[in-house]
């Protein structure tokens, strides 16, 4: 394969080849073979703020995750205790720097902020958003109704004074047309922008609201 197929891969929600589920080798605990589909979420591209301070800064911190939600690989439960993972699908990043990418430009588009990360020079910004990834993986269950859940907690500081401004736990799910690869990555997207809709409104009120 050369590297510009490999690359044309990484196109936003760009099936490769389906991958039907099933108990005899597309999913697996840990390893594998190199990916056939690679995923990427999309951020929110509208406004969703009706009033937006034009430029109001925010940095975004690295958001956390526990266990097998903390990598590039897509976990899925295949039992009510089984958790595992999609053996020829990846995320194009690691989770939480998806995450990361994902709520910095939902917050630029869909609140007219400057969102910036620690790797930004610019990096004295009034508020911080950090976040936690509690649950982020597909339910194949019942190969007739797969479905998807992210669970996400969010903490919105100010940084001076130096306080917790808002808390705030967002949970959205969505069906999948199938239990591949391709069905499941656009029923997290679905899901995604549900909760980032909600992320971008919730932060703007707090910050507006902050004295």
């Amino acid at each position: 394969m050369s590297l510009a197929t490999h690359l044309r891969r990484l196109a936003f929600l760009a099936p490769v080849a389906a991958l039907a589920l099933s108990a005899c080798g597309p999913i697996v605990n840990v390893g594998g073979q190199p990916p056939n589909d690679i995923f990427r979420l999309r951020p929110i591209a509208d406004s969703v703020v009706q009033t937006p301070a034009p430029g109001w800064r925010i940095l975004v911190d690295q958001p956390t995750a526990s266990g097998g939600l903390d990598s590039n690989r897509i976990a899925v439960f295949t039992g009510p205790l089984e958790l595992k993972f999609l053996a020829d699908a990846r995320w194009a990043q690691r989770l939480p720097d998806m995450l990361q990418s994902m709520l910095i430009d939902s917050l630029e588009n869909g609140a007219d902020a400057m969102a910036i990360s620690y790797a930004t020079t610019a990096a004295e910004a009034p508020y911080v958003l950090a976040s936690d990834i509690r649950d982020f993986q597909a339910d194949v269950t019942d190969s007739k109704a797969p479905m998807v859940t992210v669970r996400i907690a969010f903490t919105l500081s100010s940084r001076a004074p130096s306080r917790v401004v808002g808390y705030k736990v967002l949970q959205a799910s969505a069906d999948a047309s199938a239990d591949n690869g391709p069905a499941l990555a656009d029923a997290f997207n679905r899901a995604m922008q549900e909760i980032l809709r909600d992320v971008v409104t919730w932060t703007a009120a707090q910050a507006s609201a902050a004295p």
